[in-house]
């Protein structure tokens, strides 16, 4: 583990990374160059940080109770506000791969959000429609990834078309300094375990590995000739629920997503931020934890590469992220519903995605069943003025 220092005063931390699940936090930690409070408890909310330093680049570190848009974006909300210099964000983690004709994705490479043809960077795959055939239509889009990311990303694509990507390097180096890891399982696993198969071969049994599929049903792929991670730009699908559909992940890579996932839509509206994805399953129905540890690992990877090649002048320059705020509930005599009005206000963005206003409203699920006006939404869809119904599994129901 990095060396512990002390700890920086709290405004020079610009940098945020959420990482959702503990196997993504452990390798994002072993990436530091320094260590100034590991494992720290919130002041105000109920997560633990930690605190370090990349390059020049002072990082606070995040991880979630459980998975999920929602949650992300109620710490990512709590963290901007716990450190009011934070510039940006990061995301990362593992996620499905969805390949394409196009682009060879496989298990161990890394995805990263970026607009591309008229598909956003990261679209909620919650707040759309789907058609015929699995087609996917969204209604609204969430932000861009903030310029200086957006940027950075760009010069380092460009930079390896030259140069080799530092990215197993860092890799070594944390499996030299951390014999745990080794033994956990942060390794890349042989290629052979890399198995994708044709979306109308399901797996035929819950619960074990691909050792009985039928191989005639893979998918035919050249053998890379180097085993090394290549990086891949472009939209990332976000989902509430696990993705374990061939056939859907197959529409969705037609419709030109690189990859899916279950954090990024939550966060995208109240924090700007940039999502890393390494690569460790196809989302289909063969979804195995093989890969995902080192999946992890290279996320963890390219993150440490992209920050090093960003100057820390940029990012003191970059607008500081402005949190949502929290919303305040006032009980109200509305009618014979009894009702109560929500006032949701957004300093970064003029209102908030309907992830964020899903996370503020968990802590007020006591008000079940009243009904709440809302005066617009931004992001997934938006509404001039609507009343939504809070009951169940979050009914969301519109009248105008």
């Amino acid at each position: 583990m990095p060396e512990t220092s002390p700890v920086p005063d709290l405004h020079d931390f610009k940098v945020g990374c959420i990482c959702p699940l503990e196997i993504e936090l452990a390798p994002v930690i072993q990436m530091l160059d320094e260590i100034y409070q590991y494992g720290k408890p919130s002041q105000s909310y109920t997560w633990f940080y930690t605190l370090g330093r990349i390059g020049n680049h002072n990082i606070v570190i995040a991880t979630l109770s459980k998975i999920g848009n929602n949650t992300a974006a109620t710490v990512a909300t709590q963290l901007v506000h716990e450190f009011p210099s934070i510039r940006f964000g990061l995301l990362v983690g593992i996620g499905g791969g969805l390949p394409s004709d196009k682009h060879d994705i496989r298990l161990g490479d890394v995805v990263v959000s970026r607009p591309r043809n008229d598909v956003a960077a990261v679209v909620q795959l919650d707040m759309g429609k789907h058609g015929p055939n699995d087609k996917f239509t969204k209604i609204g889009q969430l932000d861009p990834p903030p310029p200086v990311l957006m940027n950075a990303t760009h010069w380092l694509e460009a930079h390896h078309q030259s140069n080799t990507s530092t990215i197993a390097e860092h890799i070594d180096k944390m499996l030299g300094s951390s014999p745990e890891m080794v033994d956990n399982g942060y390794c890349r696993p042989e290629s052979a375990t890399d198995k994708l198969f044709t979306p109308s071969y399901s797996h035929p049994e819950v619960n074990t590995s691909c050792d009985h599929c039928d191989d005639t049903q893979l998918v035919p792929r050249p053998s890379r000739e180097k085993e090394r991670t290549k990086i891949f730009y472009g939209p990332i699908g976000s989902s509430n629920a696990v993705i374990k559909d061939a056939a859907r992940a197959a529409a969705y890579s037609q419709q030109g997503f690189f990859c899916v996932e279950m954090e990024a839509a939550g966060i995208m509206d109240s924090f700007p931020c940039l999502v890393i994805r390494g690569i460790c399953d196809y989302a289909d129905s063969h979804k195995q934890k093989v890969w995902q540890r080192y999946a992890a690992a290279v996320a963890s990877g390219y993150m440490k590469e992209l920050l090093l090649h960003i100057d820390p002048e940029k990012v003191s320059s970059a607008v500081i992220a402005q949190p949502a705020e929290l919303p305040t509930l006032e009980q109200n005599d509305l009618s014979e519903h009894n009702t109560t009005p929500l006032q949701v206000r957004h300093r970064h963005n003029p209102t908030p995605t309907v992830a964020v206003l899903r996370s503020l409203v968990e802590g007020h699920r006591q008000f079940q069943a009243r009904l709440l006006p809302l005066p617009g939404l931004r992001g997934m869809q938006r509404f001039r003025r609507g009343w939504f119904s809070l009951g169940g599994p979050f009914a969301l129901q519109t009248t105008y």
